[in-house]
This record gives C-alpha cells, sequence and structure tokens, in this order.
C-alpha cells in the first residue's frame, strides 16, 4: 500500500507499481466505491498528473481496485480469466495493462508472505524491534530454502508444494546446526588450574551420553571439516553406524560421536563423511 507522491518520487531512482489507499489519491477525481459497484465488470478509470509522471487507475473486478505506477499505464488492453459467481465458470474480462504486470510481479510477494505463516518462529515479546529481529530471521530462512530447492530442480514452478525436503524439516535442521554444543579445543592446564590426584579419585565417574547416528545433521556430516578419527578405549567395541555396515570397531568421529570402521579393508570414516549427492 502507497500513496500517489510516492510513485513521483521513485521516479528518480527507480520503477513503481503499487496498490493505492482510498485515503491516500491525494484529491484524485475517482469514482467512490458505491458507483463502482453500479458498473460491469472490467470497467476502469483512469488519470494522470499534472506532470505526466504518475497515472491512477481505479478497476472493477469483485470490487473496486486502485493502482498507482510511474512506468506502466492502460495500453495495451489485455483480457483476463475471472471466476463468474452468478455464472459458475470462468470468464474473460478486460482489463488495462497495468493488471496484467502487477499479477505478474505480486506471486513472489504473496507465496513469501505465505510461506511466513506456515512455520513462524514463536515469541511473545511486544516489542516493535524483536519482532522484526526475528521476521528477518524467519525471511533468511524462508528465502534460503527456496534457493536451495531452485538450485536441486525442487519446485521450480510451484514454490508452494513440498517437494522432496519440506520448509519445517529445513527450518528443523537449522535449529539442530544451531543448538549444538560446539566442540572446543582442549588448552593445556596450568598449573593454577591443575587438579590433584586426590581430587580425582574423589570425583564420581561421569557417565559418557552418546549420540545417536540419527541426530547427525547432513550439514554437520557433510561439512568435511574436523572430522577426525579418535581411537575409544572400551572393553567392548560399538557398531559402525555407516549404512550397510554392521561391523563393531573402536574408532569414532570426534565432531558427529559416532563408530565408524577405519582399518585397510574398510574405509566408512570416508564413505560416512561423503554426501551421495
Amino acid at each position: 500500500m502507497a500513496k500517489r507522491p510516492c510513485t513521483t518520487q521513485v521516479d528518480r531512482p527507480g520503477r513503481v507499481t503499487c496498490t493505492l489507499r482510498p485515503n491516500r489519491i491525494q484529491g484524485c477525481p475517482i469514482s467512490t466505491e458505491k458507483q463502482f459497484n453500479q458498473k460491469n465488470r472490467g470497467y476502469y478509470e483512469y488519470f494522470i498528473s499534472d506532470n505526466s509522471k504518475c497515472i491512477v487507475i481505479a478497476g472493477k473486478d469483485s470490487k473496486r481496485v486502485l493502482l498507482g505506477s510511474n512506468h506502466i499505464g492502460i495500453e495495451p488492453e489485455t483480457m483476463i480469466r475471472r471466476w463468474a459467481k452468478e455464472k459458475r465458470c470462468t470468464v474473460d474480462i478486460k482489463a488495462p495493462q497495468i493488471i496484467k504486470q502487477y499479477n505478474k510481479f505480486i506471486g513472489g510477494v504473496d507465496t513469501l508472505d505465505m510461506l511466513v505463516v506456515l512455520h513462524q518462529i514463536p515469541f511473545k515479546s511486544k516489542r516493535w524491534y524483536t519482532r522484526t529481529i526475528w521476521r528477518i530471521f524467519d525471511l533468511m530462512a524462508i528465502i534460503s530454502w527456496i534457493l536451495m530447492n531452485s538450485r536441486r530442480g525442487d519446485n521450480s514452478r510451484d514454490l508452494t508444494s513440498h517437494g522432496s525436503f519440506r520448509l519445517f524439516h529445513f527450518k528443523s535442521e537449522i535449529a539442530k546446526c544451531l543448538s549444538r554444543k560446539p566442540k572446543l579445543q582442549r588448552l593445556p592446564l596450568t598449573a593454577v588450574d591443575s587438579i590433584s590426584d586426590d581430587d580425582k579419585e574423589n570425583e564420581s565417574p561421569t557417565k559418557k551420553i552418546r549420540e545417536l547416528s540419527s541426530s547427525v545433521t547432513h550439514a554437520i556430516r557433510y561439512d568435511e571439516s574436523n572430522h577426525w578419527p579418535i581411537f575409544i578405549s572400551a572393553i567392548n567395541a560399538t557398531r559402525c553406524k555407516n549404512e550397510n555396515c554392521s561391523k563393531k570397531r573402536y574408532w569414532e568421529c570426534s565432531k558427529c560421536n559416532v563408530h565408524l570402521c577405519l582399518n585397510s579393508n574398510n574405509n566408512c570414516s570416508t564413505q560416512y563423511h561423503t554426501s551421495k549427492n
């Protein structure tokens, strides 16, 4: 939504085509909405500014629609298909060129608004800047999902379809990567921070919690960074987490925390971290 002077001001940096609010047409002598209801579908009026840099068009579809532009007018007229509720079928009605161009490029904006509503980031803050920041994060995730699907060939024609990788799963993968505990490099302990042998004996043994292989996201598994094999000194070996391998080994990935084969016969560590796409 904009107002009429905005279309003339944008003439310098670029082009604009937008809808107008009825109270922002700056005294343009357009027929009232009540008068438009008596007109046939497809009727329109247009008024050009004094400096010929802006045009305001009012058209009758199901109701009155106000549009303004600084580079598109009414010519050439085009035919658009609309659903007729009385006849219960689609009919062709004439429309100015600005209607066709506006509908052509507004589809991406409507799709983006729909995707934002699907899986919103939950927050209860009423501060405007907090809502703005979270909305920016949400838009970044959605646009990244659209770009990913366009590169993979999914949803190239219809972005509203789920494709092979849904938006919900894409946001879940981002949340898992951001909430994952980072691996910190251990530095040698100094004399001040050193722990005596007596303190070590008094400490209660802590149980090591291992992550399941299913919890390793593809973003971490295939990032090709810091996947070092570590030999685990344990009594019993653990099954290899690579697909189509059921052997038990003592080698573990330092980043994924999963056991993998690493010997002359089986190199599951390399296969596990290599993408099959």
